[in-house]
């Protein structure tokens, strides 16, 4: 009887191994195939995809970076146009903007809707809710609504969207964790003669901060990411974020300049590092974040 349930646990254990080396895989394999195209010519990547560089071009990943070297091409020089280091500044300057304004309104707005007396306050928190259904049918009026307050193809033409899609699920985590804190602090709170905002900056917003921090996290992620926004809203290489610099690294490579099947390959491995890094930094922030009293009251 024991050696039969023995084996059932080493079966037990056996399958689940081979069910992690299956996933390792799927991960692992397209980032090996994307290292190794990274190295090739355009030609080279054409003719074998999967084959390994007998030539390695270390040089593209410098001039997927910077963007500053020329291809010759039928006898004219092209120029790639951007680099991922103007992405990279473009993605740091509109993600921190955007999370810097929705750090700020989703926590005031949550402790309004939830520990304020206000009348009314649960129609504000669903018309605020309401934003987290608005979704593709809206690029329409949002691409005219840019035009007319005359920042398409601005900075602010990302920023204040991806503000107005950040603030509905960050006020729900907000909402949801100041309504699961203790009365008990809003009571000591009054019995110190804090003011309604000192109460919000002195008391509740600190006893929030694993919430914000989660706020900060996962709209971080997602506003880095975002690619279809940039496409509607953006024409100029100066403005382009990370996702939509890797884009046009495609396009340039789908014309067959040069290196460029290669130096795209090189430059998504670059735009993809800091949200690999950002993970490796932050997850148990996310876990512990998400794990708390968040969605509960």
């Amino acid at each position: 009887m024991k050696s039969e349930n023995g084996r059932r646990i080493r079966k037990g254990v056996i399958a689940k191994y081979v069910v992690l080396v299956g996933f390792a895989a799927i991960i692992l394999v397209p980032i090996g195939l994307l290292v190794v195209n990274s190295l090739k010519t355009s030609v080279d990547f054409i003719q074998d995809p999967l084959g390994i560089p007998l030539d390695p071009q270390f040089s593209n990943y410098p001039e997927a970076w910077t963007g500053e070297s020329t291809h010759i091409v039928e006898g004219q020089t092209v120029d790639l146009g951007m680099g991922i280091s103007d992405g990279l500044v473009n993605s740091i300057l509109i993600v921190g903007i955007s999370v810097l304004l929705v750090g700020a309104i989703a926590p005031l707005a949550a402790y309004a809707l939830s520990c304020i007396p206000l009348r009314g306050k649960r129609a504000y928190f669903y018309v605020f809710m309401s934003g987290m259904f608005i979704g593709g049918p809206a690029l329409p009026a949002l691409w005219a609504l840019t035009k007319l307050l005359n920042i398409y193809n601005t900075y602010f033409a990302l920023i204040l969207p991806y503000v107005a899609g950040a603030l509905p699920f960050s006020i729900l985590i907000m909402w949801s964790y100041f309504r699961s804190t203790s009365r008990a602090l809003h009571e000591a709170a009054k019995v110190d003669g804090l003011s309604t905002f000192q109460t919000y900056r002195k008391v509740m917003l600190p006893a929030a901060m694993p919430a914000l921090m989660t706020v900060i996290i996962l709209q971080t992620i997602w506003i880095w990411n975002e690619f279809l926004l940039s496409m509607v809203l953006l024409q100029n290489h100066e403005f382009f974020p990370i996702p939509r610099a890797v884009y046009y690294f495609s396009t340039q490579a789908a014309k067959g300049i040069g290196n460029a099947w290669g130096i795209f390959f090189a430059g998504v491995l670059l735009a993809a590092l800091p949200t690999i890094i950002a993970y490796l930094l932050f997850s148990e922030q996310i876990k512990r974040g998400m794990s708390m009293e968040v969605f509960k009251g």
